[in-house]
C-alpha cells in the first residue's frame, strides 16, 4: 500500500470517527475538505479544457475577484509565466501565443512581465456550448446515470469512446468564450436568535429548530430532513 493511499484512508477514518461522535469539529472539518474537493474539481475542470486559449482565459478569469467583472481590472500572475504555464498543463510558448490572442482581440492588454490590464472581463468565461451540452445529455452515458449506475460502474463499451472524442475536438467546437453572466442574491434579514435544543442541548439558531411533542429541537434530533 502506498503511503498517500494510507494517509487517505487514516484521513476517512478519522472522518467517520469524527462524525460518529457529533464532534463539534465535524462540520468545520467537512467544510474544509469541501472547500478542498471543490478547488479539485474546478483544476481538473480547467485542465480538461482542451488547447491553450480556453485554459489562458479560464486562468485569468479566476485571478479576478468575483464580482469585480465589470470594470477594467489589473491581474498579476502569482508565480513566473513559464511555471505558470507548466501548472496549465501547456508549454510556456503555448500560453504565450494564448495571450497574444487575447490581447489582439482587445480583452486584455500587457502591462510587463506576469501583470495584464483586463480591458474586457467579461469576454473571459469559458464555457460549454449548448448544443454540445444538450447532446451530451441525450447520451447513452446520461442515459446510464438516470437509471441509477453509478459512474465508475458504467460499461467502459460506452464511457471510452465519450473520453476519446472529447479529447480529440478542438475546443472551438464544444468550447465559448464569452460574457460572464452574474446572477444577483437577495440578502435575507440575519437570525441572531438561537436557543438550546431540548435533546442533545446543542445551541441552535432559531430558523433551524423543529417543534416535536411540544419542545423545540435541533433538526438532526427532530428526524426531519430538513
Amino acid at each position: 500500500m502506498s503511503h498517500r493511499l494510507a494517509r487517505g484512508l487514516r484521513l476517512t477514518d478519522a472522518g467517520r470517527e469524527v462524525a460518529g461522535r457529533g464532534d463539534r469539529l465535524a462540520h468545520p472539518l467537512f467544510a474544509f475538505l469541501g472547500r478542498r474537493l471543490r478547488e479539485a474539481f474546478d483544476r481538473i475542470e480547467l485542465l480538461s479544457a482542451r488547447g491553450a486559449l480556453p485554459r489562458v482565459a479560464a486562468a485569468l478569469a479566476a485571478l479576478l475577484q468575483q464580482g469585480d467583472y465589470g470594470t477594467a481590472r489589473i491581474v498579476s500572475l502569482p508565480v513566473p509565466s513559464g511555471e505558470f504555464a507548466r501548472a496549465l498543463g501547456i508549454a510556456p510558448e503555448s500560453f504565450s501565443r494564448a495571450v497574444t490572442d487575447l490581447a489582439e482581440a482587445g480583452v486584455i492588454h500587457r502591462l510587463g512581465r506576469g501583470r495584464f490590464q483586463v480591458l474586457d472581463p467579461q469576454s473571459l468565461r469559458v464555457s460549454l456550448k449548448p448544443a454540445f451540452f444538450a447532446a451530451a445529455l441525450d447520451g447513452p452515458f446520461v442515459a446510464q446515470r438516470k437509471a441509477g449506475v453509478l459512474p465508475q460502474d458504467i460499461d467502459p463499451r460506452i464511457t471510452d469512446p465519450l473520453v476519446e472524442k472529447i479529447a480529440g475536438l478542438p475546443e472551438e467546437q464544444f468550447l465559448a468564450v464569452g460574457p460572464v453572466v452574474g446572477h444577483p442574491f437577495p440578502a435575507k434579514k440575519g437570525i441572531f436568535e438561537a436557543k438550546p435544543c431540548a435533546k442533545c442541548g446543542e445551541i441552535v439558531f432559531a430558523d433551524k429548530l423543529r417543534v416535536q411533542g411540544g419542545a423545540q429541537v435541533c433538526i438532526p434530533c427532530s428526524g426531519y430532513d430538513r
